[in-house]
């Protein structure tokens, strides 16, 4: 069954296209003294808005141009010296995919944190007692290292462990972490401990290029990053 086409100027690509060219068209008329770029960006801001593409997304090739200065000049003055404008298209849509690319992982990354954070907390229920609050904390403080961490240095990750650890002997943080390997919130590696990425991957579905789920797996740690307080 063939789909109704839609009108071009409704299409994603079309409006892109234009949004680049306008762009581009306005900086090479340079109607004013100061201001041309900033103007030219928001008017290719103003366009993709307006055609109902996501506001993160309208922001995307404002970033790139601004991260690839360089180029943007020179792809301008190709534009300006041979009145063609295919070359400042192919770099802004070619940059566009790229941005688009790491928002995707990004946003992929910040997922996984949520679902592997809230599957943490459901392990210990409802528990207040302070070995579950020990384990928990160990499990997310874990979750923000791409590395092994050694038993020892457990207690050193945040603040909050510190504390919880300060007046413990060293076999509470072994009992700690064998309850956490079996549950299988964590694994014991050579070099340490590490969150259990099988089962991260069970819960999350991760892209198959396996440099993009470093990158996914990067963001993911970033989540983690400041710690949970201490009246969790």
């Amino acid at each position: 069954m063939d789909l109704p086409k839609q009108k071009k100027e409704h299409r994603p690509e079309f409006t892109i296209i234009c949004a680049i060219l306008a762009h581009l068209y306005f900086v090479l008329i340079h109607p004013f003294a100061d201001g041309n770029g900033r103007t030219a960006r928001l008017i290719e801001f103003k366009i993709l808005l307006g055609s109902g593409i996501p506001t993160p997304a309208t922001h995307l090739l404002s970033n790139f141009y601004n991260s690839t200065r360089s180029r943007y000049y020179t792809k301008l003055d190709e534009a300006s010296r041979t009145g063609k404008c295919i070359d400042f298209l192919e770099y802004a849509i070619e940059g566009l995919v790229t941005e688009l690319s790491e928002q995707l992982t990004y946003i992929k990354g910040q997922q996984a944190a949520i679902i592997w954070k809230d599957f943490i907390y459901q392990a210990f229920g409802d528990t207040k007692s302070e070995p579950a609050i020990r384990q928990r904390t160990i499990a997310l403080a874990l979750s923000r290292e791409s590395l092994p961490v050694p038993e020892k240095k457990i207690p050193e990750m945040t603040a909050r462990l510190t504390k919880l650890y300060a007046k413990r002997q060293a076999r509470t943080i072994t009992r700690d972490l064998t309850k956490l390997v079996e549950k299988k919130l964590i694994r014991k590696v050579d070099g340490g401990y590490v969150v259990n990425k099988e089962v991260l991957y069970l819960l999350i579905p991760m892209s198959n290029n396996p440099e993009l789920v470093n990158q996914e797996l990067f963001f993911m740690h970033e989540y983690f990053e400041e710690p949970p307080s201490i009246s969790e």
